[in-house]
């Protein structure tokens, strides 16, 4: 792949493993999501997103774990903003799910593309 590619997973990887882990163990985000209304599912969340986190990372040595790892995050962020939406936070708040949802996009249209021309 490319410099732009790499950096992006990487960042990717780091952003999630540091959403997750914080999700899992802050106070902020326990508050967080009973803002959300969606309480009961923070473990879960924070739990999907250091594996997706963990699967992009790792996908450099195993390419296969990419394409799922990107897909299920993407999904996550687009949850995220349509739950955003749903609450009414402002574009500011919404702005990182936003930037995290067309990193891992991009991402999974470059698995694709490859895949395409093999």
């Amino acid at each position: 792949m490319n410099t732009m590619f790499e950096w992006t997973r990487l960042l990717t990887a780091v952003a999630f493993l540091g959403f997750g882990i914080a999700c899992l163990g802050t106070d902020h985000m326990r508050d967080e999501f009973a803002r959300y209304g969606l309480a009961r599912w923070r473990m879960l969340i924070g739990g999907l997103e250091i594996c997706g986190g963990l699967g992009l990372a790792l996908s450099s040595l195993v390419p296969a774990l990419l394409l799922p790892s990107a897909s299920g995050l993407g999904f996550l962020m687009l949850v995220g903003i349509i739950t955003r939406i749903h609450i009414r936070d402002s574009f500011t708040q919404m702005l990182p799910a936003l930037v995290l949802l067309l990193m891992n996009t991009f991402l999974i249209s470059r698995v694709l593309a490859t895949q395409r021309t093999s």
